[in-house]
């Protein structure tokens, strides 16, 4: 069994790529037997896709254990999600039950090595911006590979919003539900993405028209079999996105290759 961190990633956020180098250099320091490995999807491939990132770190062994986390937080209490889904208890988990956002003078001193991350004080509110209970689905989640496999991110969640909650929902329908603790989500600061909703809480979380649509579909599925359909979806778009047709072939792949 092998653990792995697998961090979804495009290159054209500069302001981002600090935020990447101390949260690797985290990860190293904190779980240096852990292989971080980069999922990038880039922009000459259109629209950020979150699902096609992950897909682009490669296919886990079955028996693996694998972190999702995005590229700009830490949980300190990761390894007790990582236990229960190495000791059988559930097919994936959550260490987090809080996120906190910290702001911007902190995550400039967390970069410049000024301050700890995450920041170890008696008051961490002079630090943060916001505090909130954090989506079962988002920030970090560790799976078990075959469990990865079977319930992918959907691809076809474009820019921010909504592709998290779904996953979360497409877990709970297929893997049942998560061992979820009770750790902190460091969230360091970066420039908000664009979104057709502004404000706080789910309203921030919903992106675009196009992911909340989805979204909808996944919130609907509650049987099993609606469920396996929409994830037969998204495994073809990703098949579709990870080999894109040749606009000089006269025949398309159809061999049905497995996600």
């Amino acid at each position: 069994m092998t653990v792995r961190i697998v961090i979804p990633w495009r290159g054209d956020a500069t302001d981002r790529v600090a935020n990447l180098c101390r949260v690797i250099s985290w990860w190293k320091l904190n779980h240096p037997t852990w292989p971080v490995v980069i999922g990038e999807w880039p922009v000459e491939r259109g629209p950020w896709r979150k699902g096609c990132a992950v897909d682009a770190a490669g296919r886990p062994d079955d028996d693996d254990i694998v972190i999702v986390s995005d590229a700009d937080v830490v949980c300190p209490q990761v390894g007790e999600a990582v236990d229960a889904v190495a000791g059988g208890r559930v097919r994936w988990a959550v260490a987090h039950r809080m996120v906190h956002r910290l702001s911007e003078s902190a995550t400039s001193l967390i970069n410049g090595r000024q301050l700890d991350l995450p920041p170890r004080a008696q008051r961490i509110s002079p630090y943060v911006d916001e505090s909130y209970v954090g989506s079962p689905g988002g920030g970090m989640v560790v799976v078990h590979g075959r469990t990865l496999i079977e319930v992918p991110i959907d691809p076809r969640f474009e820019g921010y919003g909504s592709e998290d909650h779904s996953w979360s929902l497409a877990l709970h329908r297929v893997a049942g539900a998560p061992y979820r603790g009770h750790g902190d989500l460091w969230h360091l600061r970066h420039e908000p993405q664009a979104r057709a909703y502004a404000g706080q809480s789910a309203a921030r979380g919903i992106g675009s028209p196009n992911n909340l649509r989805l979204w909808t579909r996944y919130r609907t599925a509650t049987t099993p079999g609606a469920m396996a359909a929409l994830i037969t979806e998204a495994r073809g778009e990703i098949r579709r996105l990870r080999h894109p047709p040749d606009p000089c072939s006269t025949t398309s792949d159809a061999d049905g290759t497995g996600v």
